[in-house]
């Protein structure tokens, strides 16, 4: 199932998922979330990246996607985009990491893939598209 999300007044982009298996989350060992392979096209151009959804969910059964969690997994993708299009120094103080971390520069560079990644859609100004989205559909962000 694909959802199409308005970017902003002119344009839409399309979202799409696909479950790819279960990995151990992030801050929970021994705990294990269903991981999507999320796909954005926009025009020609399309990017995947990894969504996991919450333990909870993955608990439950939830092997899909639904509108509101696509408009979310992009809404995050956006903001990991965002974060990565930071130097270091700004990023670890924006989110409270020590800048001596490799853990906090490994997800810097995971933020950097984002921010490449959202480049190559040519969605335009991400603050912007963020905010829109943030705006448009509030009870998905």
């Amino acid at each position: 199932m694909a959802t199409k999300i308005q970017i902003n007044d002119e344009e839409s982009i399309e979202v799409s998922s696909v479950l790819t298996g279960m990995e151990e989350g992030f801050s929970a060992p021994r705990q294990y979330n269903n991981v999507f392979a999320v796909t954005v096209t926009n025009g020609g151009m399309a990017e995947t990246f990894d969504y996991h959804i919450s333990t909870h969910d993955t608990q439950n059964g939830k092997k899909a996607l639904a509108d509101e969690d696509h408009i979310y997994a992009f809404y995050c993708f956006l903001e990991d985009a965002i974060s990565g299009s930071q130097s270091f120094e700004e990023f670890c103080d924006e989110l409270g990491y020590d800048e001596d971390s490799r853990k906090a520069e490994k997800i810097w560079k995971a933020c950097q893939e984002a921010t490449q990644k959202a480049d190559n859609l040519s969605i335009g100004d991400l603050y912007q598209v963020s905010n829109y989205i943030q705006e448009k559909y509030p009870d998905a962000v």
